[in-house]
């Protein structure tokens, strides 16, 4: 049965989803490049510029940009805007990001939740102990008592008894249905019910055949080598006395049987009880002798069946029985605790291991998410830097197309490269002041609780095999003198 772990719950608390998975890699951004031709049409630089040139605006003494001029670096602080904040958006991302791997303080966690885990494995070993035990002293008191009652009545062999009963009581039950058939037949002829009458005349006779040969096989014949005195003498009588019982039951039946085919079928019992005291073997119909050989018959092979359905030794069959199944029992239970207990430890080993996979797995992740920060700030810059080239193309497009219909001077300012302002740096590391050295240390202290945990759990899980193989080699002796209960465990 596969179990879930406990601890791999917990740890998905100390440690993000994202952390544990480690499977997305921080995207590559890329910041959108602006189409200045595109920019100059939609603008229409060229035109403005020859336009306000015929007007010789802006004046030549103008120092600051004209209304086109302004209109093209607002475009463009816009631009500038938008990137600063994609840029710090990602930032943020990328902060979340170096969080979910951040392992500072969370050693002392997961070290805190394998020993939980431990604990609670071992608890589970104490519960499994105490019904062992509880078992194995059964099973000795069993085997005890087995060995006392061999010992007292000198058996030196095992006993024979089948594995099921079902064979043996099955036979019983077609002798007494056959025995049934038969003698229903024989009495229906004389009573006034017919077949029906007949049949419980018939059973009566079959079911008291029954017990008289089951009394016979399973309790005279084994008492005859039993080792008590008494016992044994009254196995010796019952032998002599219940197959004469059988006999003259079964010729009390043909006495009936005969009384029945008569001319007062009626007064049968009491014609067949005088009869009977008259003359035992006077029977008149070659019917009735075949029912005193049916009956006899069917008593003596119930008797037959009923003593091979047990061992032959009066009580010996059912306690090694009940020493058999203590013993299979002591065993079932042990194997169902050593599973649970391996499906248990194989749990929180495996949620330990996998985590402790993945977060030496971290390392790389997190060399690649510096990496992430130096490009995503390299692209940044690179792409201020564009749009501020972008700015003075479209500035000179339409300065030069000024210049070209003006009849003055041109401003001085249009000589001038024009400088974007760069948006003020994002206040926030992603990073938090953590280095790789230190990342590398705190995944070196979770690798560490994480692979104790590990060699503790493993361990517990040794320790309580070897308790349990204690168990089995317990004695009645343990027992007496009180070193059955002292239990070789180690403190959570």
């Amino acid at each position: 049965m596969q179990r879930k772990s406990g601890l791999a719950s917990f740890l998905k608390g100390v440690l993000t989803p994202e952390h544990e998975g480690h499977s997305e890699t921080p995207s590559t951004h890329r910041f959108q490049a602006l189409d200045v031709e595109q920019i100059k049409a939609e603008q229409r630089l060229s035109d403005k510029g020859l336009s306000r040139g015929r007007d010789n605006q802006p004046s030549p003494d103008e120092t600051s940009l004209d209304a086109v001029e302004q209109e093209v670096a607002t475009l463009i602080e816009t631009q500038a805007k938008a990137a600063s904040e994609s840029y710090s958006s990602h930032l943020h991302t990328l902060a979340h990001r170096v969080a979910n791997l951040d392992l500072r303080g969370r050693a002392v966690e997961i070290s805190t939740g394998a020993q939980n885990a431990i604990t609670e494995f071992r608890r589970q070993v104490h519960e499994g102990q105490d019904v062992l035990f509880n078992e194995r002293r059964h099973v000795i008191e069993i085997e005890d008592e087995l060995r006392s009652f061999r010992d007292m009545h000198k058996l030196s062999r095992t006993a024979r008894y089948p594995l099921s009963k079902l064979l043996h009581i099955g036979i019983l039950g077609f002798v007494i249905m056959a025995e049934t058939a038969l003698n229903g037949v024989f009495f229906a002829r004389g009573s006034d019910a017919g077949l029906i009458g007949g049949a419980g005349i018939a059973i009566a006779v079959a079911v008291a055949n029954l017990a008289l040969g089951v009394l016979l096989g399973r309790w005279a014949v084994p008492s005859t080598i039993h080792r008590g005195i008494f016992r044994k003498f009254m196995g010796f009588v019952s032998l002599i006395v219940l197959p004469a019982a059988i006999l003259f039951f079964n010729v009390g039946v043909a006495h009936y049987r005969d009384a029945l085919g008569g001319d007062a079928p009626e007064m049968a019992a009491k014609l067949a009880l005088a009869s009977l005291q008259a003359n035992v073997w006077d029977i008149k119909d070659i019917e009735s002798w075949f029912l005193i050989i049916l009956g006899c018959a069917c008593s003596l092979g119930a008797a037959y069946d009923a003593y091979l359905m047990d061992d032959p030794y009066p009580g010996y069959g059912p306690l090694s029985r009940r020493a058999r199944e203590a013993t299979d029992s002591y065993a079932a239970e042990k194997n169902d605790l050593v599973a649970e207990l391996t499906d248990a430890k194989g749990a929180e080993v495996e949620a330990m291991g996998r985590v402790r996979k993945e977060v030496s797995q971290g390392k790389g992740h997190f060399i690649n998410l510096i990496g992430t920060r130096d490009h995503l700030r390299s692209t940044y810059e690179t792409h201020l830097q564009h749009l501020e080239s972008c700015a003075n193309d479209l500035l000179r497009t339409y300065r030069d197309a000024n210049s070209m219909a003006r009849t003055t001077p041109r401003p001085a300012h249009f000589a001038e490269k024009w400088c974007l302002a760069r948006p003020a740096e994002p206040t926030i590391d992603p990073f938090a002041g953590l280095t790789p050295t230190m990342f590398d240390n705190e995944t070196d202290n979770v690798v560490a609780a994480l692979e104790k945990g590990i060699a503790d759990m493993n361990s517990a899980f040794l320790e309580a095999m070897a308790e349990f193989k204690r168990i089995d080699q317990l004695t009645t002796k343990d027992f007496e003198d009180g070193t059955a209960g002292k239990a070789t465990t180690v403190a959570a």
